[in-house]
Parts: structure tokens; C-alpha cells; sequence
């Protein structure tokens, strides 16, 4: 299944953003006030390897 892209969000604007990320097939993940090792995450590009984003789940 390809990936579905959602539109560039311009973060200049702001550091910090909310935003809600599907993933299939799914994945578990505990929220970040419980479980500060598994209630994290970050992006990276697949394309470059760099990481852009990275986040706490709630």
C-alpha cells in the first residue's frame, strides 16, 4: 500500500504543532505521561534519511 501524504504544514509560523498521523497496519504505542520510552516517536524522511519531526504521544 502506498503512503498517503497530507499537505506541508509551515512550521515557521510556530514550533510546536498538533497534528493526528494514521498508520496502517496499525501500531501500539502507550501515551507519554505513562510510558516516556514507548510514547515517543519520530519521522524521517525516507528519501534523505534525515529526521524532520518528532513527537510525544498523548
Amino acid at each position: 500500500m502506498a503512503p498517503e501524504f497530507l499537505p506541508r504544514i509551515d512550521a515557521a509560523l510556530a514550533l510546536l504543532q498538533r497534528v493526528a498521523i494514521e498508520y496502517r497496519p496499525a501500531a501500539f504505542a502507550d501515551s507519554y505521561a505513562v510510558e516516556r520510552a514507548t510514547g515517543a516517536f519520530i519521522l524521517i524522511d525516507e528519501t534523505t534519511n534525515q529526521t524532520v519531526a518528532a513527537g510525544m504521544i498523548e
